[in-house]
């Protein structure tokens, strides 16, 4: 069958432009077998001042025709192309007009969570796959607006940690800023983004608070020691040291009169 995973990952992966396979699908109606979503997002409009491209299937296949430009860079490049064809799925569900007349699309992030999900199962692809993509469209938005407002270290830190892949993420939010017309000019973001990926992996690459030494603080195996580890990671990733998020550590197992040894 046409929509069986090798008709997909072959037009993915080996075609230049792979909106014209999923194009002759539309046009002859053999994409609603498989990929029915695709024919609703033809009849999804969006607003013109930022997509003059047309509605989200457009806008869709702009995105994964620029993927294909990049996918040799993805550290996955089979679920980042499934997830530049997904990332907008959401929006046949969260499209709207707002009071101010414009054309709105709020939460489509996380309502295409469960679609893309479904969809990805339907045809078949495994459910590691299916966890990447559904991470991916749920932080696609997020790059390019940690950019534009400016964003602290601490919190793309918290973007790229909750990124299951977060180099990919970074190509799908530059595939989303291109697949329109005239997009504007994107330099200084993808500049800024990188130099943030790298102080993330600089933050993670620095002396942590770990399993063991919690143990060794006195916090018991549990929901005690899954608690205390999630703060203490939560505490890592926003830049803190060793040495203070050791402190902080032993200061929740004081007050539970959990710690022995320090006063």
């Amino acid at each position: 069958m046409w929509c069986d995973i090798d008709a997909i990952r072959n037009a993915l992966l080996g075609l230049k432009e792979p909106s014209l396979w999923f194009d002759s699908l539309l046009e002859s109606g053999g994409l609603s077998d498989a990929y029915p979503e695709a024919v609703v997002l033809a009849n999804i409009p969006q607003d013109p001042r930022h997509h003059p491209e047309g509605n989200v299937y457009i806008h869709t296949m702009m995105v994964v025709d620029y993927a294909a430009l990049v996918r040799d860079q993805a550290v996955r490049p089979l679920p980042f192309m499934l997830s530049a064809l997904c990332h907008d799925l959401g929006k046949a569900v969260t499209t709207q007009a707002g009071d101010d007349g414009r054309i709105h699309a709020y939460g489509h992030e996380e309502v295409g969570i469960a679609i893309a999900g479904e969809m990805l199962k339907r045809i078949g692809m495994d459910d590691d796959t299916v966890k990447y993509v559904e991470n991916m469209v749920r932080l696609h938005m997020q790059p390019n607006r940690k950019y534009g407002s400016g964003s602290k270290v601490k919190s793309t830190n918290r973007m790229f940690d909750e990124a299951v892949c977060p180099e990919d993420l970074l190509l799908l939010a530059e595939a989303d800023h291109f697949g329109r017309l005239a997009p504007p000019p994107y330099d200084e973001c993808w500049t800024w983004l990188r130099d943030r990926l790298e102080l993330y992996h600089k933050t993670m690459a620095k002396p942590y608070v770990t399993e063991t030494d919690l143990i060794g603080y006195g916090a018991e195996p549990g929901s005690e020691l899954e608690e205390l580890l999630a703060y203490t990671h939560k505490l890592r990733v926003s830049g803190n040291t060793k040495e203070s998020v050791e402190k902080a550590a032993k200061a929740v197992l004081r007050k539970k009169h959990r710690f022995a040894g320090y006063q």
